[in-house]
Order: C-alpha cells, then structure tokens, then sequence
C-alpha cells in the first residue's frame, strides 16, 4: 500500500452523497483495499456526512464538508470529515438499544453505532467554528 492522501469537498445538500462513492471507491482501488473496507468506510462516512447536512445547519446557506482520506501507515486508513456546522461529538453519543422492538425504537443514532463499530478508533475536535471528526481504519 502506498502513502496516499485524498482531499474532496462537499456541499450539503443531501444530492452530494453520491459524490462520496465514486470518491472513495477510486483511493480504495488504487490502494488495493478489499470489497468489505471499502463498503464500510464508504458507509461511515456517508452516515457521518448525512448527520451533519441533515442536522447540523440552522441556515439556507451553502456550507462546505471537507473530506480528507490517508495512508500515512501501511496498515492504517484515516477519514478526516471537518464541517462548519453546530458543534456536536458523535463519539459521546449514546448507543442506540438494539434489543428493543424494532417499532419501539427511537429514530437515529443507528449510523453513529456502525461508525463506532466498523472504525478502529473514532476522535473529535471543535476547532474554533469547526468539528473535526477523524475515524481510523487498521487495514
């Protein structure tokens, strides 16, 4: 595997999701990752940037959601994902109760969960107006 970064932007509107595939799938592939890490770092940072279009903008206005993929180790992939939106810790989020009725159960928090579980470790920082999430990968 060879050391790697990938930089892109999004905008947040919920139609930019499609973009992160096509992204992803591309430094997967010239990294030679398997089927099941790309699909699930492709899940992790498609729920992480939905939560924050969907819930982290009180405005209209267009913001930018940047997104940073790397290998500095040989054996560790690290997902920057850092908005400009309200300030929020998915890694102190409560785990959603996954024994519960499935028609009990509240809505969301089940994205934040398989962030949790698929990423090896998961950080976070509010840097002045910004969050910070960085997940990482061990390969």
């Amino acid at each position: 595997m060879k050391h790697a970064t990938l930089l892109f932007t999004l905008r947040n509107h919920l139609t930019e999701l499609k973009k992160i595939h096509g992204f992803c799938e591309t430094f997967s592939g010239m990294q030679g990752l398997s089927k099941k890490t790309r699909f699930q770092i492709i899940l992790c940072i498609e729920e992480q940037v939905t939560n924050i279009i969907t819930h982290g903008y009180q405005d209209c206005d267009e913001h930018w959601i940047k997104i940073a993929l790397s290998t500095m180790k040989a054996d560790t992939l690290v997902v920057c994902i850092e908005d400009d939106g309200l300030p929020f810790n998915p890694v102190e989020a409560s785990t959603p109760d996954l024994e519960e009725p499935l028609e009990e159960r509240k809505i969301g928090g089940l994205g934040i969960h398989l962030t949790k579980h698929f990423m090896d470790k998961i950080e976070y920082q509010r840097r002045g107006t910004s969050n910070v999430l960085v997940m990482t990968k061990n390969l």
